[in-house]
């Protein structure tokens, strides 16, 4: 009960990077337009797998998140 809303928001966390408030707030809003986005042109059974392509393709590129710190 609540895992679709757990598992959102830890794809959130860590897409901003985690300890990154600002990065928090920014990749919510990136994943929530970009699912909107799918919603409205694709239609709304795509809307998850966009979000998670989404992830997994910043994720590949940028492991430490949108705005996180390379650690040394």
């Amino acid at each position: 009960m609540g895992m679709g809303w757990t598992l959102k928001s830890l794809i959130v966390m860590v897409l901003g990077g985690l300890g990154n408030f600002i990065g928090t707030f920014i990749a919510g809003i990136l994943l929530g337009a970009t699912e909107s986005t799918t919603a409205f042109f694709i239609g709304g059974n795509y809307r998850q797998v966009v979000g998670l392509i989404l992830f997994l393709l910043i994720m590949v590129f940028r492991p430490q998140g949108l705005f996180g710190k390379k650690e040394k």
